[in-house]
C-alpha cells in the first residue's frame, strides 16, 4: 500500500507525507447460530456451536489512522 501511496504522491504536496496505519482484529459472525467472537477463534469454528460457516464482519482490508506532512 505505502509504495502505491508514494508512487502516486511523489509530485504533488504529499510527496512526504507519513502514513499511520492501525491495525483492526478480525470479527468473526457464525452463519448458523449468530454469535460474534474475534480473532484466532475464527479460524477454528464457532465458539458456542462449533459451525465452520462464519462471516467476516471486521478487519478486511487496510485502515489508514492518519496522514501526516512534513
Amino acid at each position: 500500500f505505502e509504495f502505491h501511496f508514494r508512487e502516486r504522491t511523489k509530485d504533488t504536496p504529499l510527496k512526504n507525507a507519513k502514513l499511520n496505519f492501525k491495525k483492526v482484529k478480525a470479527r468473526f459472525r457464525c452463519k448458523d447460530c449468530s454469535a460474534e467472537f474475534k480473532g484466532q477463534e475464527g479460524l477454528k469454528g464457532c465458539p458456542r456451536c462449533k459451525s465452520n460457516v462464519n462471516d467476516v464482519i471486521s478487519g478486511i482490508g487496510i485502515n489508514v489512522d492518519s496522514v501526516e506532512t512534513v
